[in-house]
């Protein structure tokens, strides 16, 4: 719940940044809502869901669906980055995913989703050029796709890394509720937990 309340807090932050005049309530409801879509096959209905429950803020509904666009790229962009970043308390054995079936086994190293923590900021640079290209061809009063500057997003990818933390949190709690013997405060095994949690869920 912690973890998710800091991502919800900054999908507000970014409606606003977008024009949006949204409470902090309004939005912190949209965002939890719109997390059923995740049930459902194609991820588009987490966008779709918070797109219409915040249809009339204030801002168009092009920039309610880039707006959400940006805050799960980042939260899952960051959380790449900190998986990543802690991986250095894994395992030898657990940086790699073994991949099994009836014929083949395979080893996948758990660095390819290196790109992911990137992403956020490329979705910056794909943005602006978008734009450029639709002033290019429709002259300088072409209307343009809203924008999320890049201090945004590095803002966000701060802020969203503070929630992997406390998702790491969670699957400690969660596994020591099952029984498994782990010890009650250990740094260096909180920080691997919280990079085999992390990693998981994006690649998931």
């Amino acid at each position: 719940l912690s973890a998710h309340g800091v991502w919800a807090l900054f999908s507000v932050t970014l409606l606003r940044n977008q024009g949006a005049t949204v409470s902090c309530a309004t939005g912190v409801r949209a965002y939890f809502v719109s997390q059923f879509g995740k049930y459902v096959p194609g991820k588009v209905w987490v966008i779709a869901i918070r797109v219409n429950m915040l249809g009339n803020i204030g801002t168009s509904r092009t920039a309610v669906g880039i707006a959400s666009t940006y805050e799960t790229v980042i939260s899952m962009g960051a959380g790449a980055l900190v998986g990543l970043l802690f991986s250095f308390f894994l395992e030898p054995a657990q940086r790699s995913i073994s991949v099994i079936s009836k014929s083949l086994t395979v080893s996948v190293s758990i660095y390819w989703v290196a790109p992911l923590a990137a992403s956020p900021i490329l979705l910056v640079g794909l943005n602006r050029f978008i734009n450029r290209i639709r002033r290019w061809r429709n002259g300088s009063d072409a209307k343009q796709f809203p924008r999320v500057k890049l201090f945004m997003v590095l803002r966000g990818l701060a802020q969203a890394s503070v929630g992997w933390l406390f998702m790491g949190g969670s699957f400690w709690c969660a596994s020591r509720g099952l029984g498994l013997d782990l010890p009650y405060f250990d740094p260096e095994f909180f920080f691997r937990l919280v990079s085999l949690n992390a990693i998981a869920y994006v690649i998931g």
